[in-house]
Formats: C-alpha cells, structure tokens, sequence
C-alpha cells in the first residue's frame, strides 16, 4: 500500500508543471504559486533532479508573474543549469523564455533579447514550431513592445498597463519611448493608429 501511495504521489508530481503553465496562462497566479509549493515539496520529498528542476522553472515563472522580475533571476538561471545539465533542451528554451521576461521587467533589455534569440535557437534545432516569444513581429518589435502597443491602442493607461504586465510605470514609459523609435512616430495617438492598422491585438501575456 505504502509504495502505491508513493506511485500515485509520484504521478501527480508529474502533472504539477503544466497545471502550473496551464494557471499562469489563465492568469490564476495564487493557483498556480500553491502548485508549485507543492512540486517544490515533491521534489524535496523524492530528491529527483527532474523535479528539482521543474520545480526551479515553475518557481522562476511564478515570480516573473507576480512582477518579482529581480528575484526570479537566479531562480530561473537555476532551472537552466539543471536542465542544461539533463540536456532537456526544450525545457531550456521555455526557461530563457521565462529569462527574457524577467530582464525586461528589471530594465536589462539587451539580456533580454539575447534570452530571446537563445530560445529561437534552440527552438530552430529542434524543429519545434516557434512560440509567441520568437515569431517575428510588426514593426520590428519586442513581444513586450508589442504588448505594451497593445495596451495604448485600447486605451490602457501606463499604471493599467503596469497592473496587466507586472512591470513598473517608468517601464511601460521605457517601452513605449522605444516603440515610438521604432515606429516613427512621436505620440500616444499616432502609436495607437499604427496598431490599428496593422492589426495589433492584445494577447496572452505568457510566454
């Protein structure tokens, strides 16, 4: 009885990382902080590297959602060591991914694209189609540029915007001086014009 219980236990651990992937993404944060406690404590329990690892990953994500950006760093760069470690090469793509959100919300938005093109690499080696983060955008444009647009072409203020994104208002100002760059453009106005017109929408804020 004792080592079925441990099997069942074993196997809910197992479905632990996408409920965490499948709350963030319904932007149920809470749900998914109190998955990963209980991965973390799994993965404490059984000592497994695997779950080490996923539990450093849903950690990092977690923390990138709750605008703890700085933080969430050495989480995730963690979980990239260990699964660079066990050459799970997809899960490393996902955590850059995780990475670049984490170095735009902390103001590094070189680190960021490296995280990026690092994440489109390993998505292009292993022929996986490509993820929101890396498919290529309009104008030019990061995916938190894009979102950010997004959110000034519905009429978001930057502190909405903050709330939405989990990144300061001096942030969004920061992303929305190099959209205008980007764009040629010089205004909240002429900025929302061009999302119109190129069909800017807001999506999911999860990589």
């Amino acid at each position: 009885m004792r080592m079925d219980a441990e099997q069942d236990e074993i196997n809910r651990l197992r479905l632990l990382p996408a409920a965490v992937e499948i709350a963030l993404a319904r932007g149920k944060v809470d749900e998914a902080d109190r998955y990963c406690t209980e991965l973390e404590a799994g993965a404490e329990k059984f000592d497994s590297p695997g779950f080490r690892a996923w539990g450093r990953h849903a950690r990092g994500a977690v923390l990138v959602k709750q605008g703890h950006h700085t933080e969430a760093l050495p989480v995730l760069q963690d979980a990239l060591r260990r699964y660079r470690a066990t050459q799970c090469r997809y899960e490393m793509a996902q955590v850059y991914e995780w990475l670049s959100l984490a170095h735009t919300g902390s103001g590094n938005a070189e680190a960021a694209e490296a995280d990026t093109a690092n994440a489109q690499a390993i998505y292009q080696q292993l022929g996986a189609a490509p993820s929101q983060a890396s498919t290529p955008a309009p104008g030019g444009l990061t995916k938190r540029e894009l979102e950010v647009l997004a959110g000034i072409a519905a009429g978001a203020s930057n502190r909405d915007l903050g709330k939405q994104l989990f990144i300061s208002e001096k942030t969004v100002g920061r992303h929305l001086a190099n959209i205008y760059v980007k764009l040629g453009v010089s205004s909240r106005t002429a900025a929302a014009a061009w999302a119109h017109e190129n069909k800017v929408r807001p999506t999911s804020f999860a990589p």
